[in-house]
């Protein structure tokens, strides 16, 4: 008979692989860095933000009504239209230093070293008009079509001796966080924080 701890360790186990099998495939079928990876890079980006003062952006994009997409539409599609979301992003990241990666089953993060945060709206920007031209029918949305909605944060290099897995963890929420603001205002849009060492800020 299992005991219990047997029983968790065989489901932590799967999780594990189910989450190592995404990677393997995000990899190889869409070329994006993995979660572990792109905290690593992160950190090394926000150690040399600090010690040099340069500006470092964040954006998490994420796709308007995608459940109502994939009630209409089903899985398949709610896949293919993912993959034209990835594709979107990667036309706009055009530097070899920025990084994508899945940020949740729906949801990417990309991380931009030496980016001011008017960079970083240029190139959320630049990510919903390649993704407007695909022109993907979604009638569920109000806006006919599939539409991106985008969070962006931006690091202040004086956040001084704060723990850097901290400072990783904020940026992202931040970003995260004006991602659902964007969201609730409609969708189809981008929002922004900005990341001083007392406050934040959320702007359209």
């Amino acid at each position: 008979m299992d005991s219990g701890s047997d029983k968790f360790s065989d489901k932590n186990a799967l999780e594990d692989d189910q989450t190592l099998g995404r990677n393997v495939t995000d990899w190889l079928v869409y070329g994006l860095a993995s979660r572990a990876l792109m905290e690593r890079i992160t950190d090394e980006e926000i150690k040399r933000s600090i010690q040099f003062r340069l500006p470092l952006a964040a954006i998490v994009i994420g796709v308007d009504f995608f459940k109502e997409y994939i009630v209409q539409n089903g899985l398949s599609s709610g896949a293919k239209c993912l993959h034209a979301v990835i594709s979107s992003a990667k036309s706009a990241l055009r530097r070899k230093g920025d990084i994508l990666s899945r940020y949740s089953n729906d949801e990417f993060v990309a991380i931009m070293p030496e980016t001011h945060i008017s960079g970083a709206i240029k190139v959320a920007k630049a990510m919903q008009a390649s993704l407007d031209d695909m022109a993907i029918r979604h009638e569920a949305s109000i806006y006919g079509k599939v539409t991106l909605s985008v969070g962006a944060a931006m690091l202040d290099p004086n956040m001084g001796a704060t723990p850097i897995e901290g400072v990783r963890t904020t940026l992202l929420l931040e970003a995260d966080r004006a991602l659902c603001i964007a969201k609730l205002a409609g969708g189809n849009r981008v929002m922004v924080s900005i990341l001083d060492p007392d406050m934040t800020h959320i702007r359209s």
